[in-house]
């Protein structure tokens, strides 16, 4: 059965102006790891400019920063409706992967958990321990269609076959896991691309894509090679309308492999030297002062202090569906935020 081409976001999604402030984020991301195997063009990890902007270190995450982690999301009220292991770099380069992912699921921290890999490294053992771990979604994003490509796309060439063979097996056994596969259009240059592109993966995941290159890295320079299409505002070809608020962090947190936090994408790093898992508690950030005032300020578009990394960031345009829209509602919720906290 060919998969179903559908852009990869979960449409079963509260409108999110009607439960805003959260005392706790909707979703989690964790970066098991922020080295990654390949140096793909579009990505800040191919720039050692974008890479010193964010102060970028290459580590794996360890054993006690998961640990203290899974400690404190426990202490949130409720489940997390969704973990997922993502990030700058390439989850799959930590080899504890599969264990952590089994701890969220046996704890019963999230309700669900999903991976963001480039599957280049995904063996049949590492699929089988991902599948027996209870991993829930995983998305995989294929750079190139050769060997040529993923050498000229990603710095590094692979045995393409091989690859395709080792998505195959995962799918072949991966029982209620769903995958979700896309590429970018800067792989699939013409039709006849995108039909080797289906034809190839279409009958060996669950449902498939196509994305477009959108400016998201700030310090990465876009006009280089032969990235095109930068006038995208988003990833997904449906959104075409800019936005005035981002809505990531007022539903999502972003832990990075050394415990630092963010709440957007990780495309500008994790600027908030107090925010770091060793010196506060994650219900105390998300709680906190800084979290907040980033929020009065996106409502109010102000690019300073928290929201200073903000300015000139296209991020907020790259997740803006339509359940998540804040725009026509920031006004009421800056009033309702600012009455939270108990200064109206």
């Amino acid at each position: 059965m060919i998969a179903k081409q559908q852009e990869f976001y979960d449409k079963n999604r509260q409108t999110l102006h009607e439960i805003v402030p959260l005392d706790m984020p909707l979703t989690v991301a964790i970066e098991a790891s922020s080295a990654c195997d390949l140096r793909c063009k579009f990505c800040a990890l191919s720039s050692e400019t974008a890479l010193k902007q964010r102060n970028h270190v290459k580590k794996n995450m360890a054993d006690e920063t998961f640990a203290l982690v899974i400690d404190q999301l426990k202490k949130f009220p409720r489940k997390i409706k969704r973990i997922g292991f993502a990030g700058l770099g390439e989850p799959l380069m930590n080899s504890h992967l599969p264990d952590m992912i089994k701890v969220i699921k046996q704890d019963g921290i999230a309700f669900g958990v999903s991976l963001f890999t480039n599957a280049v490294n995904l063996t049949p053992k590492t699929s089988l321990a991902l599948i027996d771990a209870g991993l829930d979604i995983v998305t995989i994003a294929v750079n190139g269609l050769s060997a040529d490509d993923y050498e000229r796309n990603c710095g590094r060439r692979i045995d393409f076959d091989e690859y395709v063979k080792q998505i195959a097996f995962l799918y072949e056994h991966k029982s209620n896991l769903r995958i979700n596969l896309k590429t970018v259009d800067l792989c699939v240059n013409n039709e006849t691309d995108k039909q080797y592109f289906f034809d190839t993966f279409g009958d060996i995941c669950d449902y498939i894509n196509i994305e477009t290159i959108a400016p998201l890295h700030k310090g990465l320079d876009y006009s280089v090679g032969n990235i095109k299409n930068t006038h995208n505002v988003s990833k997904f070809p449906s959104i075409k309308k800019t936005k005035r608020v981002c809505v990531l962090p007022f539903r999502k947190m972003f832990i990075s492999s050394l415990g630092k936090i963010n709440f957007c994408d990780a495309i500008n790093g994790f600027p908030y030297e107090e925010l770091d898992i060793y010196k506060q508690c994650l219900t105390d950030i998300w709680n906190g002062a800084t979290h907040t005032q980033l929020l009065l300020n996106q409502l109010r578009e102000i690019n300073e202090g928290p929201s200073a990394i903000c300015e000139n960031c296209i991020g907020k345009h790259n997740c803006s569906f339509e359940a998540d829209d804040l725009d026509p509602y920031a006004e009421e919720l800056y009033k309702r935020i600012m009455n939270a906290q108990g200064k109206i």
